[in-house]
């Protein structure tokens, strides 16, 4: 639920400031001073209709509620930030390698867990740590299965350019003999053009 009072209304930037006052253990008459002294503040006071200014009383409230939020986000933030930098730590432990960071960090975790269960509860989590192993097994072997079949369409592809060349050069071979040229411009069916060319090819291929 949305919190309605003097402070909540204020600018996200102004009561991220405040917060950081209040962290610092600044006293709330000096905060109140300082926030009542902003244009901000004014232009809330002016919209919302507010008689007075933001009170050590508003102050203490939000000290209760909004700041405890905000301690708990930043909270938040600074343990992502953490995990993040641990990431990069990984990551370049492995090569660089983004797919096995979240699975060490979680493995890392489910060990220490490990270490503190009881006699009944760590065969449960064990499981999911040899779980976890295998789920990045089968990604690996994914990968290296991805990086065989593009090896083979690479194969592949060169054959095609490779097959395609040598057509291109026996046509032009053939086109230069007289005499294929003058079956493939004679009389008759292509059936009986291309039976007399293969004979042809075949006493070609005699010749020592």
């Amino acid at each position: 639920m949305a919190r309605q009072g003097k402070i909540a209304r204020l600018p996200f930037a102004v009561r991220d400031q405040l917060c950081e006052k209040l962290s610092d253990g600044i006293p709330a008459r000096e905060v109140c001073a300082w926030v009542n002294a902003l244009p901000a503040w004014k232009e809330a006071r002016a919209k919302y209709g507010y008689g007075s200014d933001i009170s050590e009383q508003n102050v203490s409230d939000w000290r209760s509620g909004g700041f405890v939020d905000w301690q708990a986000e930043r909270a938040k933030v600074q343990h992502l930030r953490a995990v993040a930098e641990s990431a990069c730590h990984i990551a370049a432990a492995t090569g660089g390698d983004p797919a096995a960071v979240g699975s060490r960090i979680l493995a890392g975790r489910l060990t220490e867990l490990l270490e503190s269960l009881d006699d009944q509860q760590a065969p449960e989590l064990a499981r999911a740590l040899a779980a976890l192993r295998r789920g990045e097994n089968d990604a690996q072997r994914l990968e290296l299965d991805r990086s065989r079949a593009e090896l083979q369409r690479q194969a592949l592809e060169l054959e095609r350019e490779r097959f395609r060349r040598q057509t291109c050069e026996m046509f032009l071979k053939w086109h230069e003999d007289q005499r294929a040229t003058a079956i493939a411009d004679g009389p008759g069916a292509n059936a009986e053009k291309i039976s007399a060319l293969l004979a042809y090819m075949d006493e070609q291929e005699d010749v020592p």
